[in-house]
């Protein structure tokens, strides 16, 4: 799996994005899984009276990342896409704004420069914490658009009040805690190919 991080212009943010957004400028998601290659024949010479165990070694993975500018995917944008600042791939996303490419093993993070506008997103790969955690939610949260502090043992404001809005819009009952209806919601939108919906307009943009 991967993490995460918006470069824009020369400046360099922790977060996905600015705090002071309503709405997510920019979404991302990841899908990292192992492809099985065809069974291919190798021999080895090993004593017979013990133990041997083979490892397969320099298997790619595929990787998924959807993009959107505000609530409308990056549909048919071309992008380029450096791996550890030394390997080039370069194609355009599909009509829902994924992005797909095979990762060799080892790659550490990764530069996405895509659209017209040339907008940049920096990944970490290897680094999303499990769903279960704090880190790993506020990570998710992070990369859906709901930028929120991290926290090390304990939930924090920032990340209660990234939660509420992140339950709102999505029909959760609105509790700013972790639980499992969240968890499971932010798992199926981070790790999943979707549709976002338009997130309702505040008081003070209403009136």
């Amino acid at each position: 799996m991967a993490f995460f991080r918006k470069r824009s212009g020369t400046s360099r943010l922790t977060q996905a994005l600015s705090k002071s957004a309503p709405i997510p400028t920019c979404w991302y998601r990841a899908i990292a899984c192992l492809t099985i290659p065809d069974k291919r024949m190798k021999e080895a010479t090993k004593p017979t009276d013990a133990r041997h165990r083979f490892r397969k070694k320099g298997v790619p993975v595929k990787f998924r990342l959807q993009l959107f500018s505000g609530e409308t995917p990056r549909a048919n944008q071309d992008y380029t896409f450096v791996l550890d600042r030394r390997i080039l791939l370069s194609g355009t996303t599909d009509g829902d704004g994924v992005l797909f490419a095979e990762i060799p093993p080892g790659v550490k993070e990764g530069k996405v420069e895509i659209g017209p506008d040339h907008f940049e997103v920096w990944i970490d790969f290897g680094t999303l914490a499990p769903i279960d955690t704090l880190q790993g939610i506020q990570q998710r949260l992070c990369n859906l658009g709901y930028s929120c502090e991290p926290a090390e043992r304990q939930i924090n404001d920032s990340i209660r009040k990234a939660l509420g809005r992140f339950q709102k819009r999505f029909g959760l009952e609105r509790t700013g805690e972790p639980d499992q209806a969240t968890r499971l919601k932010l798992k199926e939108l981070h790790d999943a190919v979707h549709d976002i919906p338009p997130e309702e307009p505040s008081r003070a943009e209403r009136s």
